[in-house]
């Protein structure tokens, strides 16, 4: 596809998202300005929108953020229906306090946790969040850690294997696995542990063009 013509239709499907989870989610779209406003990464709605349509799909009890932002208003949101548990990590002690006051009081459905974070190897990268509990989770959603860019510009989470992760599908694993931009883990999962789960990319054409959205579930 020509690289206008992709463009192109990349913001008419963001627009489009951005309108729906307004109209649809109000509240949680509040929100989510008010963390934006706070310095936080600017990203469309339409990934959120395709998180609401995923929780609702799986009902998880019990969900890991791997990297807070707009996506914990998003899980503070759900617990608070469904009656699940959030547990969110960041390694930055700014961000983790914006989001947490931004949501406000459905920080009471949300343990956060603030980490610091690890990049070890050469060849095969590993990222990691030291200290954090290797226990079951439902839902677990990969958005961190961040580790900014090399010496030539280039972003190193794009090259970063999620270890903890890993580590979780070797000893608890998930029943879903959200990668939100992490294609290096996405396939690391899919080459690795297709015994294990079934990958499914691109959960929306916006998202598709982008090529940064991806989920995991667990097979039966």
């Amino acid at each position: 596809m020509p690289y206008k013509i992709r463009k192109f239709i990349q913001r008419l499907n963001g627009a489009w998202y951005d309108f729906l989870f307004r109209v649809k989610f109000p509240e949680t779209h509040r929100i989510i300005e008010k963390i934006k406003g706070g310095g936080a990464y600017n990203v469309g709605n339409g990934k959120y929108f395709e998180l609401f349509k995923l929780l609702n799909q799986f009902r998880p009890k019990s969900i890991l953020e791997l990297g807070g932002g707009g996506s914990t208003a998003v899980f503070a949101t759900y617990a608070k229906e469904a009656g699940a548990k959030v547990c969110s990590v960041d390694q930055h002690k700014k961000w983790l306090e914006n989001t947490k006051t931004a949501i406000g009081e459905l920080s009471s459905f949300v343990e956060f946790l603030l980490l610091p974070a690890k990049r070890e190897g050469e060849n095969s990268p590993k990222g990691f969040y030291v200290g954090l509990e290797n226990k079951y989770f439902d839902f677990v959603y990969v958005d961190g850690p961040s580790f900014g860019f090399d010496a030539s510009n280039k972003h190193l989470n794009r090259r970063t294997i999620s270890r903890n992760v890993i580590d979780l599908i070797e000893s608890n694993p998930p029943r879903v696995v959200v990668l939100d931009g992490r294609r290096v883990t996405a396939h690391h999962i899919e080459a690795n542990y297709n015994n294990l789960y079934n990958r499914y990319s691109n959960l929306s054409l916006s998202l598709y063009l982008r090529g940064t959205f991806s989920f995991c579930e667990k097979k039966h």
